[in-house]
């Protein structure tokens, strides 16, 4: 990712380390950046003068409206970095951040464009991270999704809130958590994107969204757990708690917590259960 000229020179190229921004060559200049729990840069480090030439402060407004200090260290001269949260890039023009499938809008937390898989996607469509900007990411602009794994995520979370548990999605297994059904709490592989674009695609279909009603009922009538019954009992009692601080503020009841649980247990393999 980087910024070209009309020759397609590079003007100024990100470097990455897995999925956190870690470096920015600006011309023949190498800058240092820093990134947070969540992978968005918080700083960029002249690594000659080791100061900080370009900051966005982390602790501004949750949802991304404080803008970055492009002049930090008041020389005179600004430093443009565009990188935002997970899978964004400001667009100076439209002011609003490229989100890949979306656009995201900093100054009401929300996308300017509605979920592409309408209600099924949430009761608000329009929703970023689950308006929950400090511990979830969204790189698609498609379903946000926990920083597995992550010890700062959990620290963040218990920082700007006390009283809540410090954890994410309930410690379910990783390999739960994305939906490959494995039992190794080790394991990391993820689906590929495409694949879980085409899977959203079937299940918003009339085929897909019948089949996935037989298959509840059939599971309900014969009380049938794919994974088994301590696995899936566990889990409902996971997506109880997580949903219930998701929820807020109707906290146990309520649609929003009915469909945060049905969608929870379906995520990882207890569906109808």
């Amino acid at each position: 990712m980087g910024d070209y000229d009309t020759n397609g020179k590079a003007l100024q190229q990100a470097i990455w380390l897995d999925d956190l921004p870690v470096g920015v060559l600006a011309g023949t200049a190498l800058n240092y950046v820093q990134p947070d729990h969540l992978g968005a840069p918080r700083a960029v480090i002249d690594s000659v003068r080791d100061v900080a030439i370009w900051a966005w402060d982390v602790k501004g407004e949750a949802f991304g409206t404080t803008p970055p200090n492009q002049d930090p260290d008041n020389d005179g001269t600004a430093f443009v970095f565009n990188l935002r949260f997970p899978g964004q890039r400001y667009d100076s023009a439209t002011g609003l951040n490229q989100n890949y499938f979306r656009d995201y809008d900093a100054g009401t937390g929300r996308y300017a464009q509605s979920d592409l898989m309408g209600l099924q996607g949430s009761i608000n469509t329009y929703a970023y991270a689950n308006s929950q900007s400090i511990m979830l990411i969204d790189p698609f602009g498609l379903q946000s999704s926990a920083v597995v794994n992550s010890g700062a995520a959990n620290a963040a979370r218990g920082a700007y809130n006390p009283n809540a548990s410090a954890r994410i999605d309930g410690d379910i297994p990783i390999g739960r958590l994305f939906g490959n059904g494995s039992s190794d709490k080790s394991s990391s592989i993820e689906r590929p994107f495409d694949e879980r674009l085409l899977s959203a695609i079937y299940n918003m279909s009339p085929l897909g969204m019948a089949s996935k009603l037989e298959g509840a009922v059939s599971k309900r009538l014969n009380n049938v757990c794919e994974n088994g019954e301590d696995y899936c009992r566990e889990v409902k009692a996971q997506c109880l708690d997580t949903c219930s601080e998701t929820a807020l503020p109707s906290r146990d009841d309520g649609f929003k917590f009915f469909r945060c649980v049905n969608k929870c247990m379906a995520d990882h393999g207890c569906e109808g259960w």
